[in-house]
């Protein structure tokens, strides 16, 4: 519903449905606002059309805003054009050379301050010489003036035949202080924002910073610009020496991500190593991680190979030697084995060393098959691996998984008392010298029993679990009603163990903020003991004024039920802590903050595995597809349904016309009504009709046929009852609709300042008509068939005039005209009861008129869904005079049909009198009939969502 829409549009959408929102609401707190509205509840389709128009015209207004800047930039561009052509006059002398130094000295841009912004001064530069024509044996020598005493250092690079060509100069000044791409990626990445700067400046210096970085990457286009953030990334793994190596291979250019792994794994292949792994893979776990700060100058190191200022070790000559030569450079140059500078190995402080642990540097490594280290003796060998021992299987988590199991081989069984017992993975925690268990994360909730009232239960908080679990002895302390299930829970090792009933409870925290109907699994016990098994300390320290899920986290407490995926993720709530000094974390929830992490562990062998996988047996699975195909029975009618009824039997009337009268079922006296903010909707619009003309001019058509019609009046006195409603209105386009390209929405469901609206203060009355597979079934059934229909259907019934206060708009025909208020008589689209009233209107309308149109009086009642009319009949001539009793009975309660189609054009008698719209194909209850073919289409849109049950059976329905 809300795809591609911002906090913005987010926020605009609350305001639309009288929402508030706190500034410090993230994205998803205003979603989660707006769904759980009243507005949302009862009409979510209309909250979907507010949020369609709310992206939709802050789209159309970006793009407004872009052809504003596009336009401002040619008028400064023609202007420029002109005082250049206004200053170059015949007869004007040039100024002289000190003139025109000090008018570019003059000049609002100065030198940079700023790496980045060298490319803007020159920009600048150049426009000032254009401005004062400027000859082209000047330009160098003003820029060198203007560089000052920065300008000795270009000199030094630049001819004496040079210096009086200006694009050698900016070269060379560029390419001085101009940032390298990678530092200029490195500076936006570090980019802090400063004390005294706002968010919006922040934002803004970081665009300018990566457009330029773009920019000194020749990206212009969306393609590009994906490469090279995925180069970026690769780039970013890489140890110094690759990276080095990697900078001067790229020179001005950058590698595309395929190039970029081709000459990695080159790289690697011709130095005879792997593909490296995370360093820390290869460090002993029990090793604290040291952070290392590394200056160097590069200009200040000189290869001993080529003239260049790089490391030996990324130089390509170096590289391209074999390693025997390679030892020979180092021993001639006199360079440490180890890290290739100028000292010896003794003296060398670096801590890193060949991936074989031998204290020399990668690139000087030998294979097994090379002849570099002495031959040593098989019995040596055994020696030394026991020597190193567990040190060196200790970081290679491969070797501990496959390590035989000292204390027997056990697998996990979830049915065993203890759930783990010894095995590999036991093994596993051995060889660590600090033991740490994971704090599974409880909460306390609230479970509503029998009697509605609130009971306190400890819950365990497990993503790694299918279903949410009750224990047996809170179902009976409930007096929740169990229901008979077969269902096998299977963990690790494929263990399962059955479950034979289920219970469906309310749950919910300690304000009632958040409430939730939820399938529990009925089992004898949800852990095996207390959790946590022991008590242990933790300090909060600043963070104990929050709110904790349970008090007593750190405290042995009995497990009353688990919460599994299902809702795991929904009791979620921005805002996660870290404990310092500690592995614990506090993440907000629903309940409050819960509480995980590792905590210390004491000889404790019992591991709890949250990997709990629902297995529906056969006959469930059957049972459940049955349960989707069945065609339902009859459902009795709810009391809200026959309150309507009856009310509709006491409230309708006709008037002489024969166009019928009805009143809306209300549940609560419209006194209760507060104030709408219909004016402030109207304002709205009307800014929107500001951009967008088109939209305006389709609006005021339709509220001016609206008026012509009679649907709707305007008051010229108004009383300001205490009942009265103002119904906001706004529009939706509808592009591909060609008979309704607007629509306009009546949005019933906005709250007012009591917090309530029409929509909640009545009735909906429920579903009258005939389900849409019967009417479907039937129709297929009729040699020749039609569908038509019921032109403005809701528009043809008229709502009591006691009524219709609650039926009020605003509106006016100009941005500054007077504000008119209207009163709408008929039946409203975007009402709670207008479905109900409009087919029991024709329901009626069938009643009345059974004996002078018994055919079509039939149609009416069986054949008819909302405003489609699918009919027919086994003969031709039956079929026209079908046709006409309907024709004849709709207009006899002044509605008329439209949109004629059939299967044969034998049906389409005078066509005047049958209008038919499309003869082959026309759309009916949200599918195409090809009435040529006889056969029905849907289009199905392709797009990239979760698979859920809802989307699979909306689909194929």
């Amino acid at each position: 519903m809300f795809k591609g829409a911002r906090k913005d549009d987010l926020k605009q959408i609350a305001s639309e449905l009288n929402l508030e929102v706190n500034e410090k609401n993230t994205l998803w707190d205003i979603i989660e606002l707006i769904k759980n509205s009243e507005p949302y509840k009862e009409n979510s389709e209309s909250v979907k059309e507010i949020a369609d128009l709310v992206i939709e015209e802050r789209k159309r207004h970006e793009q407004s805003q872009v052809e504003i800047e596009k336009l401002k930039l040619e008028l400064e561009v023609a202007k420029a054009q002109a005082e250049i052509k206004n200053t170059s006059c015949e007869g004007e002398s040039q100024d002289s050379l000190e003139t025109l130094i000090k008018s570019v000295r003059t000049l609002t841009v100065k030198l940079p301050t700023k790496q980045e912004n060298w490319g803007f001064f020159f920009s600048s530069l150049e426009r000032a010489f254009s401005t004062k024509n400027v000859s082209e044996k000047y330009k160098a020598e003003i820029l060198l003036n203007l560089l000052g005493e920065r300008a000795s250092n270009v000199i030094t690079y630049i001819k004496d035949d040079d210096l009086s060509d200006y694009l050698k100069v900016k070269d060379i000044v560029l390419r001085e202080f101009q940032p390298t791409p990678s530092s200029c990626l490195e500076n936006f990445r570090k980019a802090t924002r400063n004390h005294n700067e706002t968010y919006i400046m922040f934002a803004s210096r970081l665009t300018t910073n990566f457009d330029y970085y773009l920019k000194l990457r020749d990206v212009s286009d969306f393609e590009s610009l994906k490469q090279l953030i995925v180069s970026d990334k690769l780039r970013q793994t890489l140890d110094r020496e690759t990276a080095s190596f990697i900078s001067v291979r790229e020179s001005d250019k950058w590698f595309r991500p395929d190039e970029l792994g081709k000459e990695v794994d080159l790289y690697y292949t011709s130095r005879g190593k792997t593909t490296p792994e995370n360093y820390a893979g290869h460090k002993n776990s029990n090793v604290r991680n040291v952070s290392k700060v590394f200056l160097s100058d590069v200009k200040s190191i000189k290869c001993v190979l080529c003239p260049k200022n790089h490391h030996i070790s990324a130089c390509p000559n170096y590289l391209m030697l074999s390693v025997e030569e390679r030892i020979e450079v180092v021993k001639s140059n006199k360079l440490c084995f180890n890290c290739l500078h100028f000292h010896t190995v003794s003296n060398c402080k670096s801590k890193i060393s060949c991936h074989c642990r031998k204290r020399h540097h990668k690139t000087l490594h030998f294979h097994k098959t090379d002849e570099w280290h002495q031959p040593v003796s098989a019995e040596r060998n055994k020696q030394e691996n026991r020597a190193s021992g567990d040190s060196q299987n200790r970081g290679w988590l491969a070797d501990a998984v496959n390590a035989p199991s000292r204390g027997g081989e056990h697998s996990l069984n979830v049915n065993a008392p203890d759930f783990v017992q010894g095995s590999s993975l036991t093994f596993m925690s051995n060889n660590c010298n600090k033991q740490h268990s994971a704090l599974l994360s409880t909460a306390v909730c609230y479970l509503i029993d029998e009697s509605g009232k609130q009971v306190r239960l400890r819950c365990l908080l497990d993503a790694g679990s299918q279903m949410s679990f009750l224990k047996r002895d809170c179902v009976e302390m409930l007096g929740l009603k169990k229901e008979k299930t077969n269902i096998l829970v299977s963990g690790l090792n494929d263990s399962s163990i059955p479950i034979k009933s289920q219970v469906t409870a309310m749950i919910t925290n300690e304000n009632k903020s958040y409430v939730r109907s939820l399938n529990f699994l009925v089992v004898p016990k949800i852990t095996a003991g207390l959790t946590p098994s022991n008590k242990f300390d933790v300090s909060i320290g600043d963070f104990s004024n929050i709110k904790l899920a349970d008090e007593k986290f750190n405290v042995p407490e009995r497990v009353d039920m688990l919460l599994g995926v299902e809702v795991f993720y929904e009791l979620l709530r921005p805002g996660q802590i870290s404990i310092p000094n500690s592995n614990l974390l506090l993440q907000n929830t629903v309940f409050g903050f819960i509480v995980s992490g590792g905590i210390p562990r004491e000889n404790e062998n019992v591991i709890h595995c949250g990997f709990l996988k629902q297995e529906i047996n056969l006959d469930q699975t059957l049972k459940q597809f049955w349960e989707i195909e069945n065609v339902e029975s009859d459902i009795p009618k709810s009391r809200e349904s026959i309150l309507c009824e009856e009310h509709f039997q006491n409230n309708h009337s006709r008037d002489k016309s024969g166009r019928y009268i009805v009143k809306m079922p209300l549940k609560e006296n419209p006194d209760c009504l507060g104030k709408s903010i219909a004016l402030k909707k109207l304002n709205s619009l009307w800014n929107r009709f500001v951009k967008d003309p088109e939209l305006l001019t389709l609006y005021s058509n339709f509220m001016h046929e609206y008026l012509e019609l009679g649907h709707m009046y305007e008051i010229k006195e108004i009383e300001e009852k205490s009942g009265s409603y103002y119904i906001p209105h706004l529009g939706v386009c509808r592009p591909e609709s060609k008979t309704s390209p607007l629509r306009v929405v009546f949005n019933a469901s906005t709250l007012t300042t009591a917090g309530n609206s029409l929509n909640s203060i009545q009735y909906n009355g429920g579903v009258i008509q005939d389900d849409l597979f019967s009417i479907m079934v039937r129709f297929r059934k009729h040699a020749f068939a039609f569908t038509a229909d019921i032109k403005k259907m809701y528009r043809m019934i008229f709502v009591h005039p006691s009524q219709r206060q609650l039926q009020r708009i605003l509106w006016k025909d100009s941005y500054n005209g007077p504000i008119k208020t209207y009163e709408l008589a008929t039946v409203t689209y975007g009402t709670a009861s207008a479905p109900f009233l409009a087919m029991r209107t024709l329901k009626q309308l069938a009643i009345d008129e059974r004996k002078r149109y018994p055919a079509a009086s039939t149609v009416l009642e069986s054949d008819l869904y909302m405003d489609d009319v699918l009919s027919g009949s086994d003969d031709l001539e039956t079929a026209k005079n079908l046709q006409r009793e309907l024709i004849d009975i709709l207009s006899s309660g002044k509605m008329s049909l439209h949109k004629w189609c059939s299967n044969t054009a034998e049906l389409a008698v005078n066509g005047e009198s049958y209008p038919f719209s499309n003869p082959e194909e026309t759309k009916t209850l949200g599918v195409v009939w090809k009435s040529k073919t006889d056969c029905f289409c849907f289009k199905v849109a392709s797009e990239e969502f979760g698979v859920t049950k809802r989307l699979v059976l909306s689909t194929i329905a």
